[in-house]
């Protein structure tokens, strides 16, 4: 199973801190992709990242369609640049939606005051750097 680095979790939890909002990546069944900034993107665990959709937009219907998706991470201060790959799902479970909440940045989750979003947890199987060198894998 692969486990996240702390240089990788410290990284994505001081993300909005530091001006950092990562891009989440998903595509339809028919390969069209959605490409959109996640100021919500959180460390779900050891080995998923998790994020709060507020918009109920293209995202789930791909994640419905395609669980694969994409999370792109980058910070020159840091000189962190990495592409997190894996199958995302919603969290339908309710202690699973609660902690999607938890780890979510109060800020972007005020922008939802009724709750009405859906979490997504994103099981990371692959972690790539600037480079493209496979730098973990489950």
């Amino acid at each position: 199973m692969l486990k996240l680095t702390d240089e990788m979790k410290d990284a994505i939890r001081n993300a909005i801190d530091e001006g950092r909002f990562c891009i989440v990546a998903t595509a339809d069944a028919e390969g069209w992709a959605n490409v959109s900034y996640r100021g919500s993107v959180a460390v779900y665990d050891d080995s998923s990242l998790s994020f709060w959709n507020r918009s109920r937009t293209e995202t789930v219907k791909n994640i419905e369609e395609n669980p694969r998706a994409t999370i792109f991470y980058r910070n020159r201060d840091r000189q962190a640049h990495w592409r997190f790959f894996g199958h995302a799902r919603i969290a339908s479970d309710p202690a699973e939606r609660e902690r999607v909440m938890e780890v979510t940045d109060d800020r972007e989750l005020a922008a939802d005051p009724d709750r009405n979003g859906i979490g997504m947890i994103v099981a990371i199987e692959r972690v790539i750097d600037e480079r493209g060198n496979v730098i973990l894998k489950a």
